[in-house]
């Protein structure tokens, strides 16, 4: 492949990644409208969504072999966001909670990572995780339209 190919080709593919950041960034945005709009109804789906994750954290931790201290951590997780979700939509960020909650987010990545990193899996099955465990119960927490 020439150099004309090459620089088309690479050209072609960050202007890509650039409407693919544009289309997810406004699409978050519109997101964020809706839950600011309806803010009741926010905190029903995002309780409801949070329980989900749990109860999928507990099926786990009883029927696979998916890691103690990852699972373990998702639940406790699960049960903190519980609690600071019971504030939306006026989540104080400065508040323990949530600073534990931001905190405890980043340890079930990080376990969740090095149990995939030990075990092997297919691809899908870790972004299965990955997208339903970890970030479903990430976005639920940290879309409060109002926080201080």
């Amino acid at each position: 492949m020439g150099w004309a190919l090459s620089l088309l080709h690479w050209t072609a593919f960050f202007i890509e990644i650039i409407f693919a950041t544009v289309c997810i960034a406004s699409g978050l945005f519109y997101l964020t409208n809706i839950i600011e709009e309806y803010t009741q109804i926010s905190k029903t789906v995002f309780k409801w969504v949070n329980i989900l994750v749990g109860v999928t954290y507990v099926i786990l931790f009883l029927f696979e072999d998916a890691g103690f201290l990852s699972l373990a951590c998702g639940i406790a997780t699960c049960i903190l966001a519980y609690l600071v979700i019971q504030q939306f939509p006026d989540i104080d960020m400065l508040s323990p909670s949530f600073i534990f909650l931001i905190v405890l987010m980043v340890v079930n990545h990080v376990t969740a990572y090095f149990f995939f990193i030990e075990r092997y899996l297919s691809f899908s099955q870790i972004i299965g995780y990955f997208h339903y465990l970890c970030l479903d119960s990430s976005y639920t927490v940290n879309s409060g339209s109002s926080c201080r």
